[in-house]
């Protein structure tokens, strides 16, 4: 498989005008390795909360800073019922506890009702620990279905690709301000949702956000939630940070810093300059202008752009860097799983809070296989499975009680969905070709 190697024209950033008729061709993809970020992760969930003894530092072991205390409600964690930029350091000793996910994950085989014994291949385009072969392997034993997945780095690959060729894939998991851009194209096809059987169980946030519908029609299946925090490495640290200015102030942090490779940095370098009341997705020229000068002179201390969460740990693993923006809980779990402890945390300036949804690709031949993936995905075994494997939230709250304990199931702020109201949930922006070429301007400037 090639991947999308031509120039894009400034005004069309993805390539979707020229869209050929090769969507509707389906080609299999081969298998993809692991991409370097672990080997089989057997009751990782599990492991951590058990251990878990700081809850309200959102130390890694606790699913990082994307968590509220699961020991108090408001008062000294002060972000159940507070605003997610609130942040207080006073330590709990309540460890959290977990039925076995991979025992949940496996008895979906003899809860999940399949449609039919599809039988087929899916290949899909996703992300890290979105395919686990700890409950993907018990979702192809129940129907059949094989999955071979493509992983991405960044939201903006999955227009990219598919418009360099989608016929390669059936299946995409975009975060909500991606899967309007594949919607309007015509990439991705209506879901039938009388086809899922948990649609109803999802939240109703979700199910009627912009990101999901589409004139009138479903386009995406919710799988899983959180933010983007920043970390750093604990040892590295006698005072903890609670702004991103100190990347420019701290001449300390010079050559330590790591950021996403995605053009998600210019929502919150927008909140730093210009306030956290300030729309991010409508920002003009002069604005991202701003922005992108803001970011090239930060680049000199930038020791790289990351694109997968193994070369994130890479980077910490091997001392390279001390602190950056992260997948909130997962890099900072895998970095626990060698001991290097890891302290999340929500600056001043806020932190976005996505949403990623299941979409099929136009023209699929496998369209009994990927609705039994959507079905898998929002019930028991694909919900628990994806939680205990990424530490992310789940989209399906009913389902997750039948793996989470209540302690812990309000540490993922499944119990509050207020917390999420508090982030800056993503959408498409105004003008997304403006902002994928600010983007590309900063990482193109020396």
């Amino acid at each position: 498989m090639t991947e999308h190697e031509e120039t894009l024209d400034a005004g069309d950033p993805y390539g979707l005008t020229n869209l050929t008729a090769s969507l509707s061709m389906k080609v299999i993809a081969g298998p993809v390795g692991a991409h370097g970020v672990r080997e089989a992760r057997q009751n990782n969930l599990t492991a951590r909360l058990e251990t878990c003894h700081a809850a309200a530092t959102y130390r890694s072991a606790c699913f990082g800073g994307t968590r509220p205390c699961p020991a108090t409600r408001g008062g000294s964690c002060g972000r159940r019922h507070g605003s997610p930029d609130t942040q207080q350091a006073e330590e709990t000793q309540r460890p959290m506890k977990v039925i076995n996910i991979k025992r949940a994950a496996a008895a979906l085989v003899i809860g999940f009702a399949a449609s039919a014994h599809a039988e087929g291949e899916l290949s899909v385009l996703t992300w890290e620990g979105y395919t686990d072969p700890s409950f993907v392997e018990p979702f192809t034993e129940a129907t059949g279905c094989a999955v071979t997945p493509t992983y991405v780095g960044s939201n903006d690959e999955f227009p990219a690709k598919l418009a360099g060729g989608g016929g390669v894939y059936d299946l995409v998991s975009p975060s909500v301000d991606t899967t309007t851009i594949l919607m309007k194209a015509g990439l991705v096809e209506e879901i039938d949702v009388s086809r899922i059987d948990h649609w109803g169980e999802i939240y109703e946030q979700f199910r009627n956000h912009v990101g999901v519908n589409y004139e009138g029609g479903v386009y995406g299946v919710p799988f899983t939630w959180g933010s983007i925090p920043f970390m750093y490495r604990a040892d590295r640290f006698d005072e903890a940070p609670d702004s991103i200015a100190s990347f420019w102030e701290d001449e300390s942090l010079s050559g330590a810093i790591s950021l996403w490779d995605d053009k998600t940095n210019i929502y919150i370098v927008a909140r730093l300059l210009f306030g956290t009341d300030v729309n991010v997705y409508d920002l003009s020229d002069d604005q991202l202008a701003a922005v992108r000068d803001k970011l090239i002179a930060l680049k000199p201390h930038i020791r790289k752009f990351w694109s997968t969460a193994g070369e994130l740990v890479n980077l910490y693993a091997n001392g390279e860097v001390t602190i950056s923006n992260t997948w909130g809980g997962y890099q900072s779990s895998l970095l626990a799983e060698q001991d290097i402890e890891m302290v999340e945390f929500i600056p001043v300036e806020k932190a976005d809070g996505w949403a990623d949804a299941w979409q099929i690709v136009k023209g699929t031949p496998n369209a009994d296989c990927a609705y039994e993936w959507l079905n898998y995905a929002t019930a028991s075994g694909g919900q628990c499975g994806v939680v205990g494997v990424t530490g992310y939230s789940g989209s399906n709250p009913v389902v997750l009680r039948e793996c989470l304990d209540e302690a812990t199931f309000e540490a993922l702020n499944q119990a509050d969905f207020k917390y999420i109201d508090g982030l800056v949930l993503w959408e498409e922006p105004a003008r997304v070709d403006a902002y994928i070429n600010t983007w590309n301007a900063i990482k193109a400037a020396q």
